[in-house]
């Protein structure tokens, strides 16, 4: 299971939101990140939530303006607001042919300069979610679960499937789950 809704050769976004949680407020996001990757995704910018899941500059822009790339971050109406529109121009994406690529493993290397000059920079070589090594947790599965459901049931429900689909081994049948999520 992947932890980002975007594209496997997009995880610069996956590094770029751990910096933006750990170490940045957004009032200082305004200068450049730049990043570099193994190969070039299809579109420089999005104009669109299925360009921007293909597209390294709208993928960290929206993970450091979000602080999340699930579904809502790639629906047309978020690809098209102004912030992440101009945050989009602030990314530079290069490729470096030294960075290695294997078995659909994209690293990816990630560098922050704010405002005042400071550059945090980080390193990425295997997505969580997209790499046996580096599974999501159960409490990210459940994160993104409830995330994706969401959009289609209330808390209520998506809590009661959450649960069910977490015991699946224990239910009688699938009707109540099935009941469930396609009321």
């Amino acid at each position: 299971i992947r932890c980002w809704s975007c594209g496997s050769s997009n995880h610069g976004s996956n590094r770029t939101w751990a910096i933006s949680k750990f170490q940045l407020t957004l009032e200082f996001w305004r200068k450049k990140i730049s990043v570099a990757v193994p190969g070039i995704l299809i579109h420089r910018y999005a104009e669109t939530g299925f360009q921007g899941k293909f597209s390294m500059a709208y993928s960290v822009a929206v993970a450091a303006l979000d602080r999340q790339a699930g579904p809502p971050q790639f629906d047309d109406d978020r690809t098209r607001r102004t912030d992440v529109q101009e945050m989009q121009k602030r990314v530079v994406m290069t490729v470096d042919p030294e960075i290695p690529v294997s078995h659909g493993v994209f690293p990816a290397r990630v560098k922050v300069t704010l405002k005042n000059g400071t550059v945090h920079t980080g390193a990425s070589n295997k997505a969580r979610g997209m790499h046996p090594d580096l599974p999501l947790s159960d409490a990210q599965v459940d994160e993104k679960f409830r995330l994706c459901a969401s959009s289609i049931l209330n808390t209520t429900k998506t809590n009661e499937a959450l649960a069910m689909l977490r015991s699946l081994e224990k239910l009688p049948n699938l009707t109540g789950l099935m009941s469930l999520i396609s009321s």
